[in-house]
């Protein structure tokens, strides 16, 4: 919760932590929150590994995955 990371007394008893790293949370990547992401996480990564090590090309690749997102995640 960012109230944590935002509460003095709280950042105070961790030396400053929160404080200190809030600008990298910030920034950083948190998997979307959608119905279906999961399964489309699990699955795509199934698939890119195969097309990978198997030689698909790379158009194709992007169709399965795009096919894949729309059969999983619900926006």
């Amino acid at each position: 919760r960012r109230s944590v990371w935002l509460d003095e007394r709280v950042d105070a008893e961790v030396t400053h932590f929160y404080r200190d790293t809030l600008a990298t949370m910030d920034r950083s990547f948190l998997r979307p929150r959608l119905p279906g992401y999961p399964d489309y996480q699990r699955a795509a990564a199934h698939t890119l590994h195969n097309g990978v090590t198997g030689g698909v090309r790379p158009r194709a690749l992007a169709a399965e995955l795009t096919a894949l997102w729309h059969k999983h995640v619900r926006v």
